[in-house]
């Protein structure tokens, strides 16, 4: 058994250090741990390579979002299962879509149903209205978030 200083209870102890003990302090503090959603290596991957080039749209949306404006700590291309959102917030958990023609549809489908059944909220906006209500865009967020804490 280990008392509360670290020490062994009965016998004797072996090993380097004063007394020939080893002595270790656990010390907790508080801490969020924002663990990786999972995915496959390959999307990971892909996910490195498509940080470095950032569609208009997400280019426009990105500083908001990273400075913690609508009060959420977002990530860009984030893989989660096999597939890369455009941002997501693991707490609490939303994924925010920059619709554009990279995006097919019927995949959309799948992968917004993958999303919703590991919690995630999925908010999806057009390049339209991210280049012409990026106030509107930004205040749907910040509500969301706001819903969700």
């Amino acid at each position: 058994m280990v008392s509360p200083k670290g020490e062994s209870g009965g016998g004797r102890s072996r090993g380097p250090g004063r007394g020939g003990g080893l002595h270790f302090r656990l010390f907790v503090t508080h801490c969020v741990v924002m663990a990786r959603p999972e995915h496959t290596d390959l999307a990971a991957q892909r996910a490195r390579r498509l940080r470095n080039s950032l569609t208009i749209s997400e280019a426009r949306l990105w500083p908001h979002l990273k400075n913690r404006a609508t009060g959420a700590r977002f990530r860009r291309q984030v893989p989660i299962g096999k597939w890369i959102v455009d941002f997501a917030s693991l707490q609490p958990k939303i994924v925010i879509e920059a619709d554009d023609s990279s995006h097919i549809w019927r995949d959309e489908t799948a992968r917004t149903k993958y999303l919703e059944a590991h919690g995630f909220v999925v908010l999806r906006f057009s390049n339209r209205e991210i280049a012409q209500e990026l106030d509107g865009v930004l205040e749907m967020i910040e509500q969301t978030v706001g819903d969700l804490k």
